[in-house]
């Protein structure tokens, strides 16, 4: 709830120095506002890179998976490991 407060005071008081008649105040309203709109911006990108990293990098562990779970790897090896015992040494 005190977030949202301090929310209302910071649009006020920004919006009230906007409309401010002296130049140099109505500039700070609005390079705040233009501070957080590039931040926004900032954020955005950085959380699309991410998204698309994270997906990218899922995409390619699935592709890994199926292709080994579809090939004969996995069998080959869990016959060659049920057959080894713990005296034999298996050489590739």
């Amino acid at each position: 709830m005190a977030f949202v407060c301090v929310c209302t005071v910071i649009v006020q008081i920004s919006l009230e120095a906007m409309k401010s008649s002296v130049d140099e105040v109505a500039l700070q309203g609005i390079e705040f506002w233009s501070t957080v709109c590039d931040e926004e911006v900032d954020l955005a990108i950085e959380a699309a890179e991410v998204h698309l990293r994270f997906h990218t990098l899922k995409s390619l562990v699935e592709s890994c998976r199926d292709y080994f779970l579809n090939s004969n790897l996995v069998i080959s090896l869990w016959q060659l490991l049920t057959e080894c015992t713990d005296n034999t040494m298996i050489s590739l």
